[in-house]
């Protein structure tokens, strides 16, 4: 680690004063020629807008649930912060290595002596204590079993990517006895009616042959094997929790092929027989992709999220399971501009923010049910301070349980490459209209600002005269930290080898090298002021005849939310 200092901090002090730049407040937007325009009718109320962002996954869960950080934070710190997140998925969390193990990088197994199995007893204590730490948070679980300790395969392979023991048992019997154990375990010190709450999956990216794969490497007997195991575990999850209480599920890839056709488990447990127990078919009650894209701007649009849903949709509409909730349980962007690796897939860039607020109005055009991301935070979860697409999840997630309107869109863009698009809900309960408003184009550096017109009919006040109309905001200059670090990240003279990963990651005081985290540190209360996302202006209006009229400028990759109180809906 290298440190040069003192010459750095006294170039800081002398731009400061201008850590944000004058031109990024007072510049006009460019092109502001379109005429885009929606209209929503507040009588069109379809099916409730499901929660989207609900979940968040963690490939190494004790690095965050395990900690003394996190049990340092008051009850309900996580779910306080994060108001919209209700679980915590905890990947590989069964077992597939311990530290001493060669190749092994993460300590996941759990026996009293890892490196002797089941004979040495069982030490279920690190689920334990996650379990404890999450619920205390005000999540629920989400843990991922299948993957088999290193012991109880004869031999274990450790796989290159994910290091983890992608091998079958020796024995199934061990392994379901393993897993009907730590169940037990967790219904002793939790409660059967705690833990029937939870979600349990069986190998994440069950079709990955990173994940898991037969010593033959063929494709045929991994997926006859994964069927077993996929059979096994759930087959002893309904005999400790009864099949009705079962919340099981499972995650593919799909977004790239795999070793083999994940379709193919969709018929295995629709048309069986089912491998554990000889019954005709197996428990199977969700579907989760995984879904990224190469680069920022490559292709920048999520033009391959359908295509990544519709075949394991397609096929479970063939075989009958036609209200399948299928999701995504990973994603965002592989690499930043600089064709380096972005932390935890999420770039702190503006561009960010639109994206996600583009991927959430494809999730719910696509009937998907979740979107989980990799990172909530400069810091992954846990402190840090919010990246501007974070506030995007907060705005989107306010529309959770609103029932979707129709928003049809007329006119144009300023610039033929901007997506101006919306999204729009009521609530009937908090008597809350929604309208989501977005201008996302697919390269970072596009810069066009882009008007927008709002037309609601149908609207009426719930009680007195008026509706009360709250817009939020997230742009360049509005719940965004990215251009003040960027400003100053310049004065620092941060070079790229400065960085761990890619320079535009959002996790910034985690990816600086030692030498330069005094750039993020000094200035963290000015990077914090700048991500805080607050009402750009409340006003009181009026409905004449049943209808609001409003309009807005979008800035280049910005998003708005136009929260609309004390609504009713007019005959």
């Amino acid at each position: 680690m290298r440190h040069p200092r003192l010459l750095r901090v006294a170039a800081l002090f002398s731009s400061i004063a201008v850590l944000v730049p004058a031109q990024l407040l007072t510049a006009e937007p460019a092109g502001a020629g379109g005429d885009s325009s929606f209209a929503v009718d507040l009588g069109t109320a379809a099916a409730p807008i499901p929660n989207i962002f609900s979940n968040m996954i963690f490939f190494h869960y004790k690095s965050t649930w395990n900690t003394d950080t996190i049990e340092a934070k008051a009850p309900n710190y996580v779910r306080t912060t994060y108001p919209w997140l209700r679980t915590a998925y905890l990947q590989y969390a069964g077992g597939g290595c311990y530290n001493a193990y060669p190749g092994c990088v993460i300590d996941r197994d759990m026996f009293n002596d890892d490196s002797v199995g089941p004979s040495s007893g069982y030490d279920f204590f690190p689920i334990h204590r996650a379990a404890r730490n999450i619920l205390r948070q005000g999540l629920k679980p989400y843990i991922d079993l299948g993957v088999v300790p290193v012991s109880m395969s004869n031999p274990p392979a450790i796989g290159f990517y994910f290091k983890i023991n992608t091998r079958p048992p020796s024995s199934y019997q061990a392994y379901h006895d393993y897993l009907w154990w730590m169940l037990q375990s967790l219904v002793s010190e939790f409660g059967i009616d705690e833990v029937r709450t939870w979600q349990f999956g069986v190998v994440s990216e069950f079709e990955n042959g990173a994940s898991f794969m037969t010593a033959d490497q063929n494709w045929l007997s991994t997926q006859n094997e994964y069927f077993k195991l996929y059979d096994y575990s759930v087959g002893t999850l309904e005999e400790v929790l009864g099949a009705p209480f079962v919340n099981v599920g499972v995650h593919c890839m799909c977004v790239i092929p795999g070793l083999w056709d994940e379709r193919n488990l969709l018929n295995h447990v629709v048309q069986g027989p089912n491998l554990y127990n000889g019954g005709p078919n197996t428990q199977l009650d969700f579907v989760t992709v995984s879904f990224y894209e190469n680069k920022v701007g490559y292709p920048g649009n999520v033009s391959n999220l359908d295509a990544t849903i519709a075949d394991m949709r397609d096929r479970a509409n063939q075989l009958g399971l036609v209200n399948l909730p299928i999701g995504v349980d990973e994603g965002g962007i592989l690499n930043g501009p600089d064709n380096k690796e972005l932390a935890h897939s999420v770039t702190g860039m503006t561009w960010q923010g639109s994206w996600t607020a583009l991927l959430f109005k494809r999730l719910l055009d696509l009937n998907a049910s979740s979107f989980t991301p990799l990172s909530l935070s400069t810091k992954s979860l846990i402190g840090g301070i919010r990246p501007s697409y974070v506030n995007v999840i907060d705005l989107a997630s306010r529309l959770a349980g609103s029932n979707r309107l129709t928003s049809v869109k007329s006119g144009s863009s300023a610039d033929p490459a901007d997506l101006v698009q919306s999204v729009a809900g009521y609530n009937p309960v908090t008597k809350t209209a929604y309208v989501f408003l977005l201008n996302h184009n697919p390269s970072s550096t596009a810069n066009t600002a882009e008007p927008a017109g709002l037309n609601l009919s149908r609207i009426t006040p719930a009680t007195g005269t008026t509706v009360n109309v709250k817009k939020w905001v997230v742009d360049d200059t509005h719940g965004n930290f990215w251009p003040t670090w960027q400003w100053n990240a310049a004065g620092c003279k941060v070079p790229d080898n400065g960085y761990l990963k890619s320079k535009y990651s959002s996790e910034v005081p985690l990816n600086l090298t030692q030498a330069w985290k005094f750039c993020w540190k000094n200035y963290q209360s000015v990077y914090k002021n700048a991500s805080i996302m607050q009402v750009v202006s409340t006003t009181d209006m009026a409905t004449p005849g049943n209808a609001l009229s409003l309009s807005t400028t979008l800035e280049h990759h910005g998003v708005t939310l136009y929260e609309i109180g004390n609504v009713a809906v007019a005959p």
